[in-house]
């Protein structure tokens, strides 16, 4: 039997096909018609839809074939999606070399005739077939075979469509989640105001009560105070208007980030600077396509916030960068003395991720650093 190559893309082309979330999905109509249609049309007694995964062969559905799962190196549909022509046909397998001691060939099965057109999305990904096989030796007509080909087509809409709807469930999901996220920041920030509030009022009492008392000099001293906590309040309310205008610039659409010249940036600025904090870049990987206002302000907010508590004169960022199947993540490891802990000044950075659907995991050993985990969703 001939020896099944994998294609040069398979990588890409397995993290397209994960994207769709058909593989071991549960049945469905929409399959089922296009598969019983495509033995009528061909006159074959088994038909299905199968998708090729990294060491199998998936069928989603089928006819007269009760087979969930195939070894990848037994599957005839691996090598048809390798073709330059996308497109498999042999009326007899018994008078074919590739596949005259293939297992369904030799064995019970006793097949013959087999014919398949790949499944390729818009990004030229193979992602699996549509075929139709017989017992009996046959050949097509041009017609049979440019409606296999429609139906192949069709098999790719399905998956797109449905892909939509899993984007659509997402981003409700993501709606959700920022919604409550923020009314949990919210409520932060509003104890924050009213505890400040609460201190001017006071101060504004005492300021009263002096001045009443014809005490100049304590009240002059209040005046002070009241004007830091204003200030204070006032910052809070900046605040609150810049992170709901990040939370809000995490719905934008990834694009290239450019990983190298991203910390270049961040780690030019002043504030940073004067820590003497620098890092090291020990990823092969240069760029990956993200929110690139999202990488941009999140990276310079959690990096500040571990400059600031750190006890030392210097600190050294390590950062790596990992990506699997379309998720990314982000490894960053420092050696900042911090003897508090530091979750508290991280909680909005926190909120701020959740609400983007993004994770951090921080681990926090007290005076040693952080070892952190942000891994974006696919």
């Amino acid at each position: 039997m001939i020896t099944i190559e994998k294609p040069e893309n398979e990588d890409a082309r397995l993290e397209a096909l994960r994207a769709y979330q058909v593989l071991d999905s549960a049945q469905e109509q929409d399959y089922d018609d296009i598969v019983n249609m495509a033995s009528e049309i061909c006159d074959a007694s088994v038909a299905y839809v199968s998708f090729i995964d990294e060491d199998r062969q998936w069928f989603k559905s089928t006819k007269n074939f009760d087979v969930k799962e195939l070894p990848r190196n037994e599957s005839i549909c691996a090598y048809a999606i390798t073709t330059p022509e996308k497109m498999l046909v042999i009326d007899n397998l018994q008078n074919d070399e590739r596949f005259d001691d293939h297992p369904a060939v030799t064995g019970d099965m006793n097949v013959k005739f087999y014919a398949s057109v790949a499944l390729v999305n818009d990004d030229g990904y193979e992602l699996g077939t549509i075929c139709v096989f017989d017992k009996r030796e046959k050949e097509l007509r041009k017609k049979q075979l440019e409606a296999l080909k429609a139906l192949a087509r069709q098999v790719i809409n399905v998956l797109e469509l449905k892909k939509l709807q899993l984007v659509h469930e997402r981003n409700i999901q993501i709606l959700d989640q920022r919604n409550k996220t923020f009314e949990k920041y919210v409520v932060n920030q509003t104890n924050s105001v009213s505890s400040t509030l609460s201190s001017i009022n006071m101060m504004t009492d005492l300021l009263k009560k002096h001045m009443n008392d014809d005490n100049t000099k304590k009240a002059k001293d209040q005046i002070p105070k009241i004007q830091n906590s204003s200030a204070e309040v006032i910052k809070i309310i900046d605040q609150v208007r810049e992170d709901y205008k990040l939370i809000d610039m995490c719905a934008k659409k990834k694009e290239r980030v450019d990983l190298k010249s991203t910390f270049d940036d961040i780690f030019s600025s002043n504030t940073i600077k004067r820590k003497k904090a620098s890092y090291v870049y020990i990823s092969d990987k240069k760029a990956i396509y993200e929110n690139k206002f999202l990488i941009r302000s999140l990276l310079e907010k959690y990096i500040e916030v571990i400059v600031l508590v750190n006890a030392s004169n210097e600190i050294k960022f390590h950062f790596n960068i990992k990506s699997s199947l379309g998720k990314n993540e982000i490894l960053i490891i420092d050696d900042a003395i911090t003897p508090i802990d530091t979750s508290e000044f991280l909680e909005n950075i926190h909120l701020i991720l959740n609400a983007s659907g993004t994770e951090m995991k921080v681990k926090f050993l007290k005076g040693t650093g952080h070892t952190t985990k942000i891994s974006f969703q696919p």
